[in-house]
C-alpha cells in the first residue's frame, strides 16, 4: 500500500499494488506511470478527459477504425 500525504496530512493518493508488479519491469514501469498521472490529476496540472485525448491521439488505428 503506498500513500502519499500532503504537508497537512491529508491523504492526496492511496494505492495497493501486488508484489508481481513491483518485481517486473514492464509491470514497475505501469505503476509508475500511473502513479505519476494519478499525482498531477490530484495537484489539478492534469485533467482525466486530457488522458482519454492523449490516448486516443496516441493510437494511430482509433481514428481508421471508427471509419469502418
Amino acid at each position: 500500500m503506498l500513500v502519499v500525504s500532503d504537508p497537512l496530512g491529508s491523504t492526496v493518493l492511496a494505492r495497493e499494488f501486488h508484489r508481481i508488479q513491483l518485481g517486473d519491469i514492464r509491470a514497475l514501469t505501469d505503476v509508475v506511470d500511473g502513479l505519476h498521472r494519478d499525482l498531477m490529476i490530484a495537484e489539478g496540472r492534469l485533467e482525466p478527459s486530457m488522458i482519454a485525448a492523449v490516448r486516443h491521439a496516441a493510437n494511430p488505428h482509433a481514428f481508421a477504425a471508427t471509419l469502418r
